[in-house]
């Protein structure tokens, strides 16, 4: 798909569709982002928040799920809670909320009911729990609700994180297959970023490269990536 928007092999009202797209925004990036070694997706999340107490063990990644439907008993919606992603961690569960725009669209009564209707699927209050809110955010202050902390990040945040790791990693290119297969994921997302409207260009020469990371490959804790549903 990506080459087929880079290469106008799409309509051009189908690509205009992309900018404004949440939807589309969120599974290119955070459906690319799962592409890389679980300990590398994680710092790219980790260093795209403000607040720095986002923990950095997951433990091992047990499952995710886009927009899952869940039990909206005892919440505001009569039908069902949808958030955007849902990850079991081994250490902690996290829901993503992704809203494409950054205004006053994210709402703590909605990062609540997700919670309760997380419980009515898995019984996991028990279990640490974080919101990750992306985009919709007037002020990126951490908020704190009875059972999850939520981290407040903007979209631009998680491309600066990106491009910050491609220009480290691209210093070993060339060294291991693993490197140069990370680099054409970040590549990717860099473009996937450009095709949703976002500026990407003349960065190479903004960042200091200085590595700030010491990342130990693991593939113990990253394969296989299940789902919810059991599938590989």
């Amino acid at each position: 798909m990506l080459h087929a928007i880079q290469h106008n092999k799409i309509k051009s009202e189908v690509r205009k569709n992309f900018k404004a797209s949440e939807d589309s925004l969120t599974s290119s990036i955070f459906g690319n982002l799962l592409h890389l070694p679980l300990e590398l997706f994680w710092h790219i999340l980790q260093q795209s928040c403000k607040d720095t107490s986002l923990p950095t063990n997951t433990g091992k990644l047990i499952s995710y799920e886009f927009w899952p439907h869940w039990d909206s008993t005892g919440t505001n919606n009569n039908n069902f809670i949808e958030p955007d992603l849902f990850f079991q961690f081994e250490n902690f569960n996290v829901i993503v909320e992704a809203k494409r725009w950054d205004n006053d669209s994210q709402k703590r009564t909605q990062w609540k009911d997700q919670i309760k209707a997380s419980n009515n699927e898995y019984g996991d209050l028990n279990k640490n729990f974080f919101i990750i809110a992306v985009g919709g955010n007037i002020n990126t202050i951490t908020d704190e609700l009875i059972h999850a902390k939520v981290f407040k990040i903007n979209w631009n945040s998680i491309l600066s994180s990106i491009k910050k790791t491609y220009l480290i990693l691209n210093k070993s290119r060339g060294l291991t297959t693993n490197i140069d297969a990370n680099l054409n994921i970040l590549d990717g997302l860099i473009h996937f970023f450009e095709i949703h409207g976002f500026f990407t260009g003349e960065w190479f020469d903004t960042f200091n490269t200085k590595p700030t990371f010491n990342i130990k490959y693991d593939t113990s804790l990253i394969l296989p990536f299940t789902n919810i549903n059991g599938k590989q």
